[in-house]
Parts: C-alpha cells; sequence; structure tokens
C-alpha cells in the first residue's frame, strides 16, 4: 500500500499518516469486501481512494482558510529551497517508478529495508519468511536494480 500512497501523499509524513487512516478505512468498511479478486488488491483500491479523498479535503480546507495575521514576516531556516525540493520529489518519484518495476516480494522487502529502515528480522515478520529468506529477497532486489542501472534502464519510464 506504501507505494501506491506515496506519490500521492507528497512526503513520508504525510504518507504515514494516510496509510494509518487507510488501514482504519479498510476496516471499517471490510463488510464491503466481495471476496471477488485479491483482498490485496482491493486494499490497496481503498487506500487510494481513501489518500485521494483526503487530499481533496485537505486542498479545500486550505483554500477557505483564513490568515490570522495580516503582515507576512520572513523567517529564515534551513529548509531545501524550492529547487532543491523539486529535484528531491523527481528522485522519490524516479525511485518509486523503480522499485515499481520488480516482483512484488522484492519491491516489498525494499521498501521496508530503504525506506522504512527496518531490519532484517522486521522484514522476515513482515513478509512472513525466514530471516535468510529476507536477506535473499533483499539482496535479489538490489541485484535487479543495479543490473537495470548497469543497462542504464533504472530510471528510464518503461511505456
Amino acid at each position: 500500500m506504501w507505494i501506491a500512497i506515496r506519490p500521492i501523499a507528497g512526503d513520508d509524513d504525510h504518507a504515514r499518516d494516510l496509510l494509518h487512516g487507510s488501514w482504519l478505512c479498510i476496516l471499517d468498511r471490510l463488510d464491503q469486501y466481495a471476496g471477488r479478486g485479491s483482498f490485496a488488491n482491493w486494499a490497496v483500491k481503498v487506500a487510494r481512494n481513501f489518500s485521494r479523498a483526503q487530499l481533496r479535503k485537505e486542498k479545500r480546507a486550505a483554500a477557505v482558510e483564513i490568515p490570522l495575521e495580516k503582515h507576512h514576516h520572513q523567517v529564515e531556516d534551513d529548509a531545501p529551497g524550492p529547487e532543491e525540493q523539486v529535484m528531491r520529489e523527481q528522485e522519490l518519484e524516479e525511485v518509486y517508478r523503480a522499485l515499481d518495476r520488480l516482483p512484488d516480494r522484492e519491491r516489498d522487502a525494499l521498501v521496508l529495508w530503504l525506506l522504512e529502515d527496518k531490519d532484517t528480522p522486521q522484514i522476515a515478520a513482515a513478509l512472513g519468511v525466514t530471516k535468510e529468506s529476507a536477506r535473499a529477497i533483499v539482496d535479489r532486489g538490489m541485484a535487479r536494480l543495479r543490473k537495470m542501472a548497469l543497462k542504464g534502464e533504472l530510471f528510464s519510464d518503461p511505456s
């Protein structure tokens, strides 16, 4: 679900919030799952729809927000500039596109390892495999990414 929600969210913190809300929505709508098709696909669709609906609500709320102060003061901070932020967002989108080209298990393992900073036992528990199998899945996924990079396919759009 992270792969489906993260590009919609804009940043990891917002994606975590949307993921949490998505799980609550899935639990709330569990009685609507008709059993046709896989539960995972249904859950991802619910998560996407929930996330998009939340973003629409947030945009509407921001549009009607009334500023509390008439004077805006410039505050200096260490936040990245607009160009840096755009570059980071583009790089993350490229990473997500590359991960999306991997087989499901390898993609899930790499998302847990690279993006969620989980260790091998946590990955094994999430995937329902042994620690050795989890490590092998991560290694296979990384090998595929390296192979894509060597062929110049890593960030190319397959469509």
